[in-house]
């Protein structure tokens, strides 16, 4: 029972550590236009990476593109032309959350939810190593065909019941 308990919690501490270690790092060389656009959402209403806008003609992906190459051109880091994207379109054009404020919330669900989860399958594991068993599925179904033996057809008992329940129905309607 021990080693379960350990397990589960090496493995929500592996599960907290890999998750940790994909946060948004941003490089502090100038990015490319092709690295950037595929962290960006289209604003035209799409709803798509703005490197796979597929709006026939779609003018805001062309302005997007060209605000995108000007930052490149001043020489612009990553994060900061992030942080002016955001300005321009609000927080909803970063296509990978950010990890703070409320956007945390984010990456922090999937963890409770995975935690809450690792929890009931221990629990669940825990509860079936205490089953206890009363004999071998084999001397089980002997001994439930031994018992259903013991009574008799069942179609007489449903049918005794069905006429005593008629008797009394009959009864009730004559006192009526």
């Amino acid at each position: 029972m021990k080693s379960n308990l350990l397990t589960s919690i090496s493995l929500i501490l592996i599960l907290i550590f890999l998750v940790n270690g994909s946060g948004i790092v941003y490089a502090s060389s100038t990015p490319s236009l092709e690295e950037l656009e595929k962290e960006l959402y289209c604003m035209c209403g799409c709803v798509k990476i703005l490197a796979y806008c597929e709006m026939a003609q779609c003018s805001v992906s062309t302005q997007m593109r060209a605000q995108l190459m000007e930052m490149i051109e001043q020489g612009l880091t990553k994060e900061e032309i992030f942080e002016r994207m955001r300005k321009m379109y609000g927080d909803e054009v970063i296509a990978v959350p950010p990890t703070q404020g409320f956007s945390l919330a984010v990456w922090i669900y999937p963890l409770i939810g995975g935690g809450i989860g690792l929890a009931i399958l221990y629990m669940l594991t825990r509860r079936r190593e205490e089953v206890v068993w009363h004999g071998e599925p084999e001397e089980l179904l002997e001994r439930g065909e031994d018992i259903v033996g013991e009574y008799p057809e069942e179609d007489d008992v449903y049918e005794r019941l069905f006429e005593e329940e008629y008797r009394k129905f009959k009864r009730r309607g004559v006192d009526k």
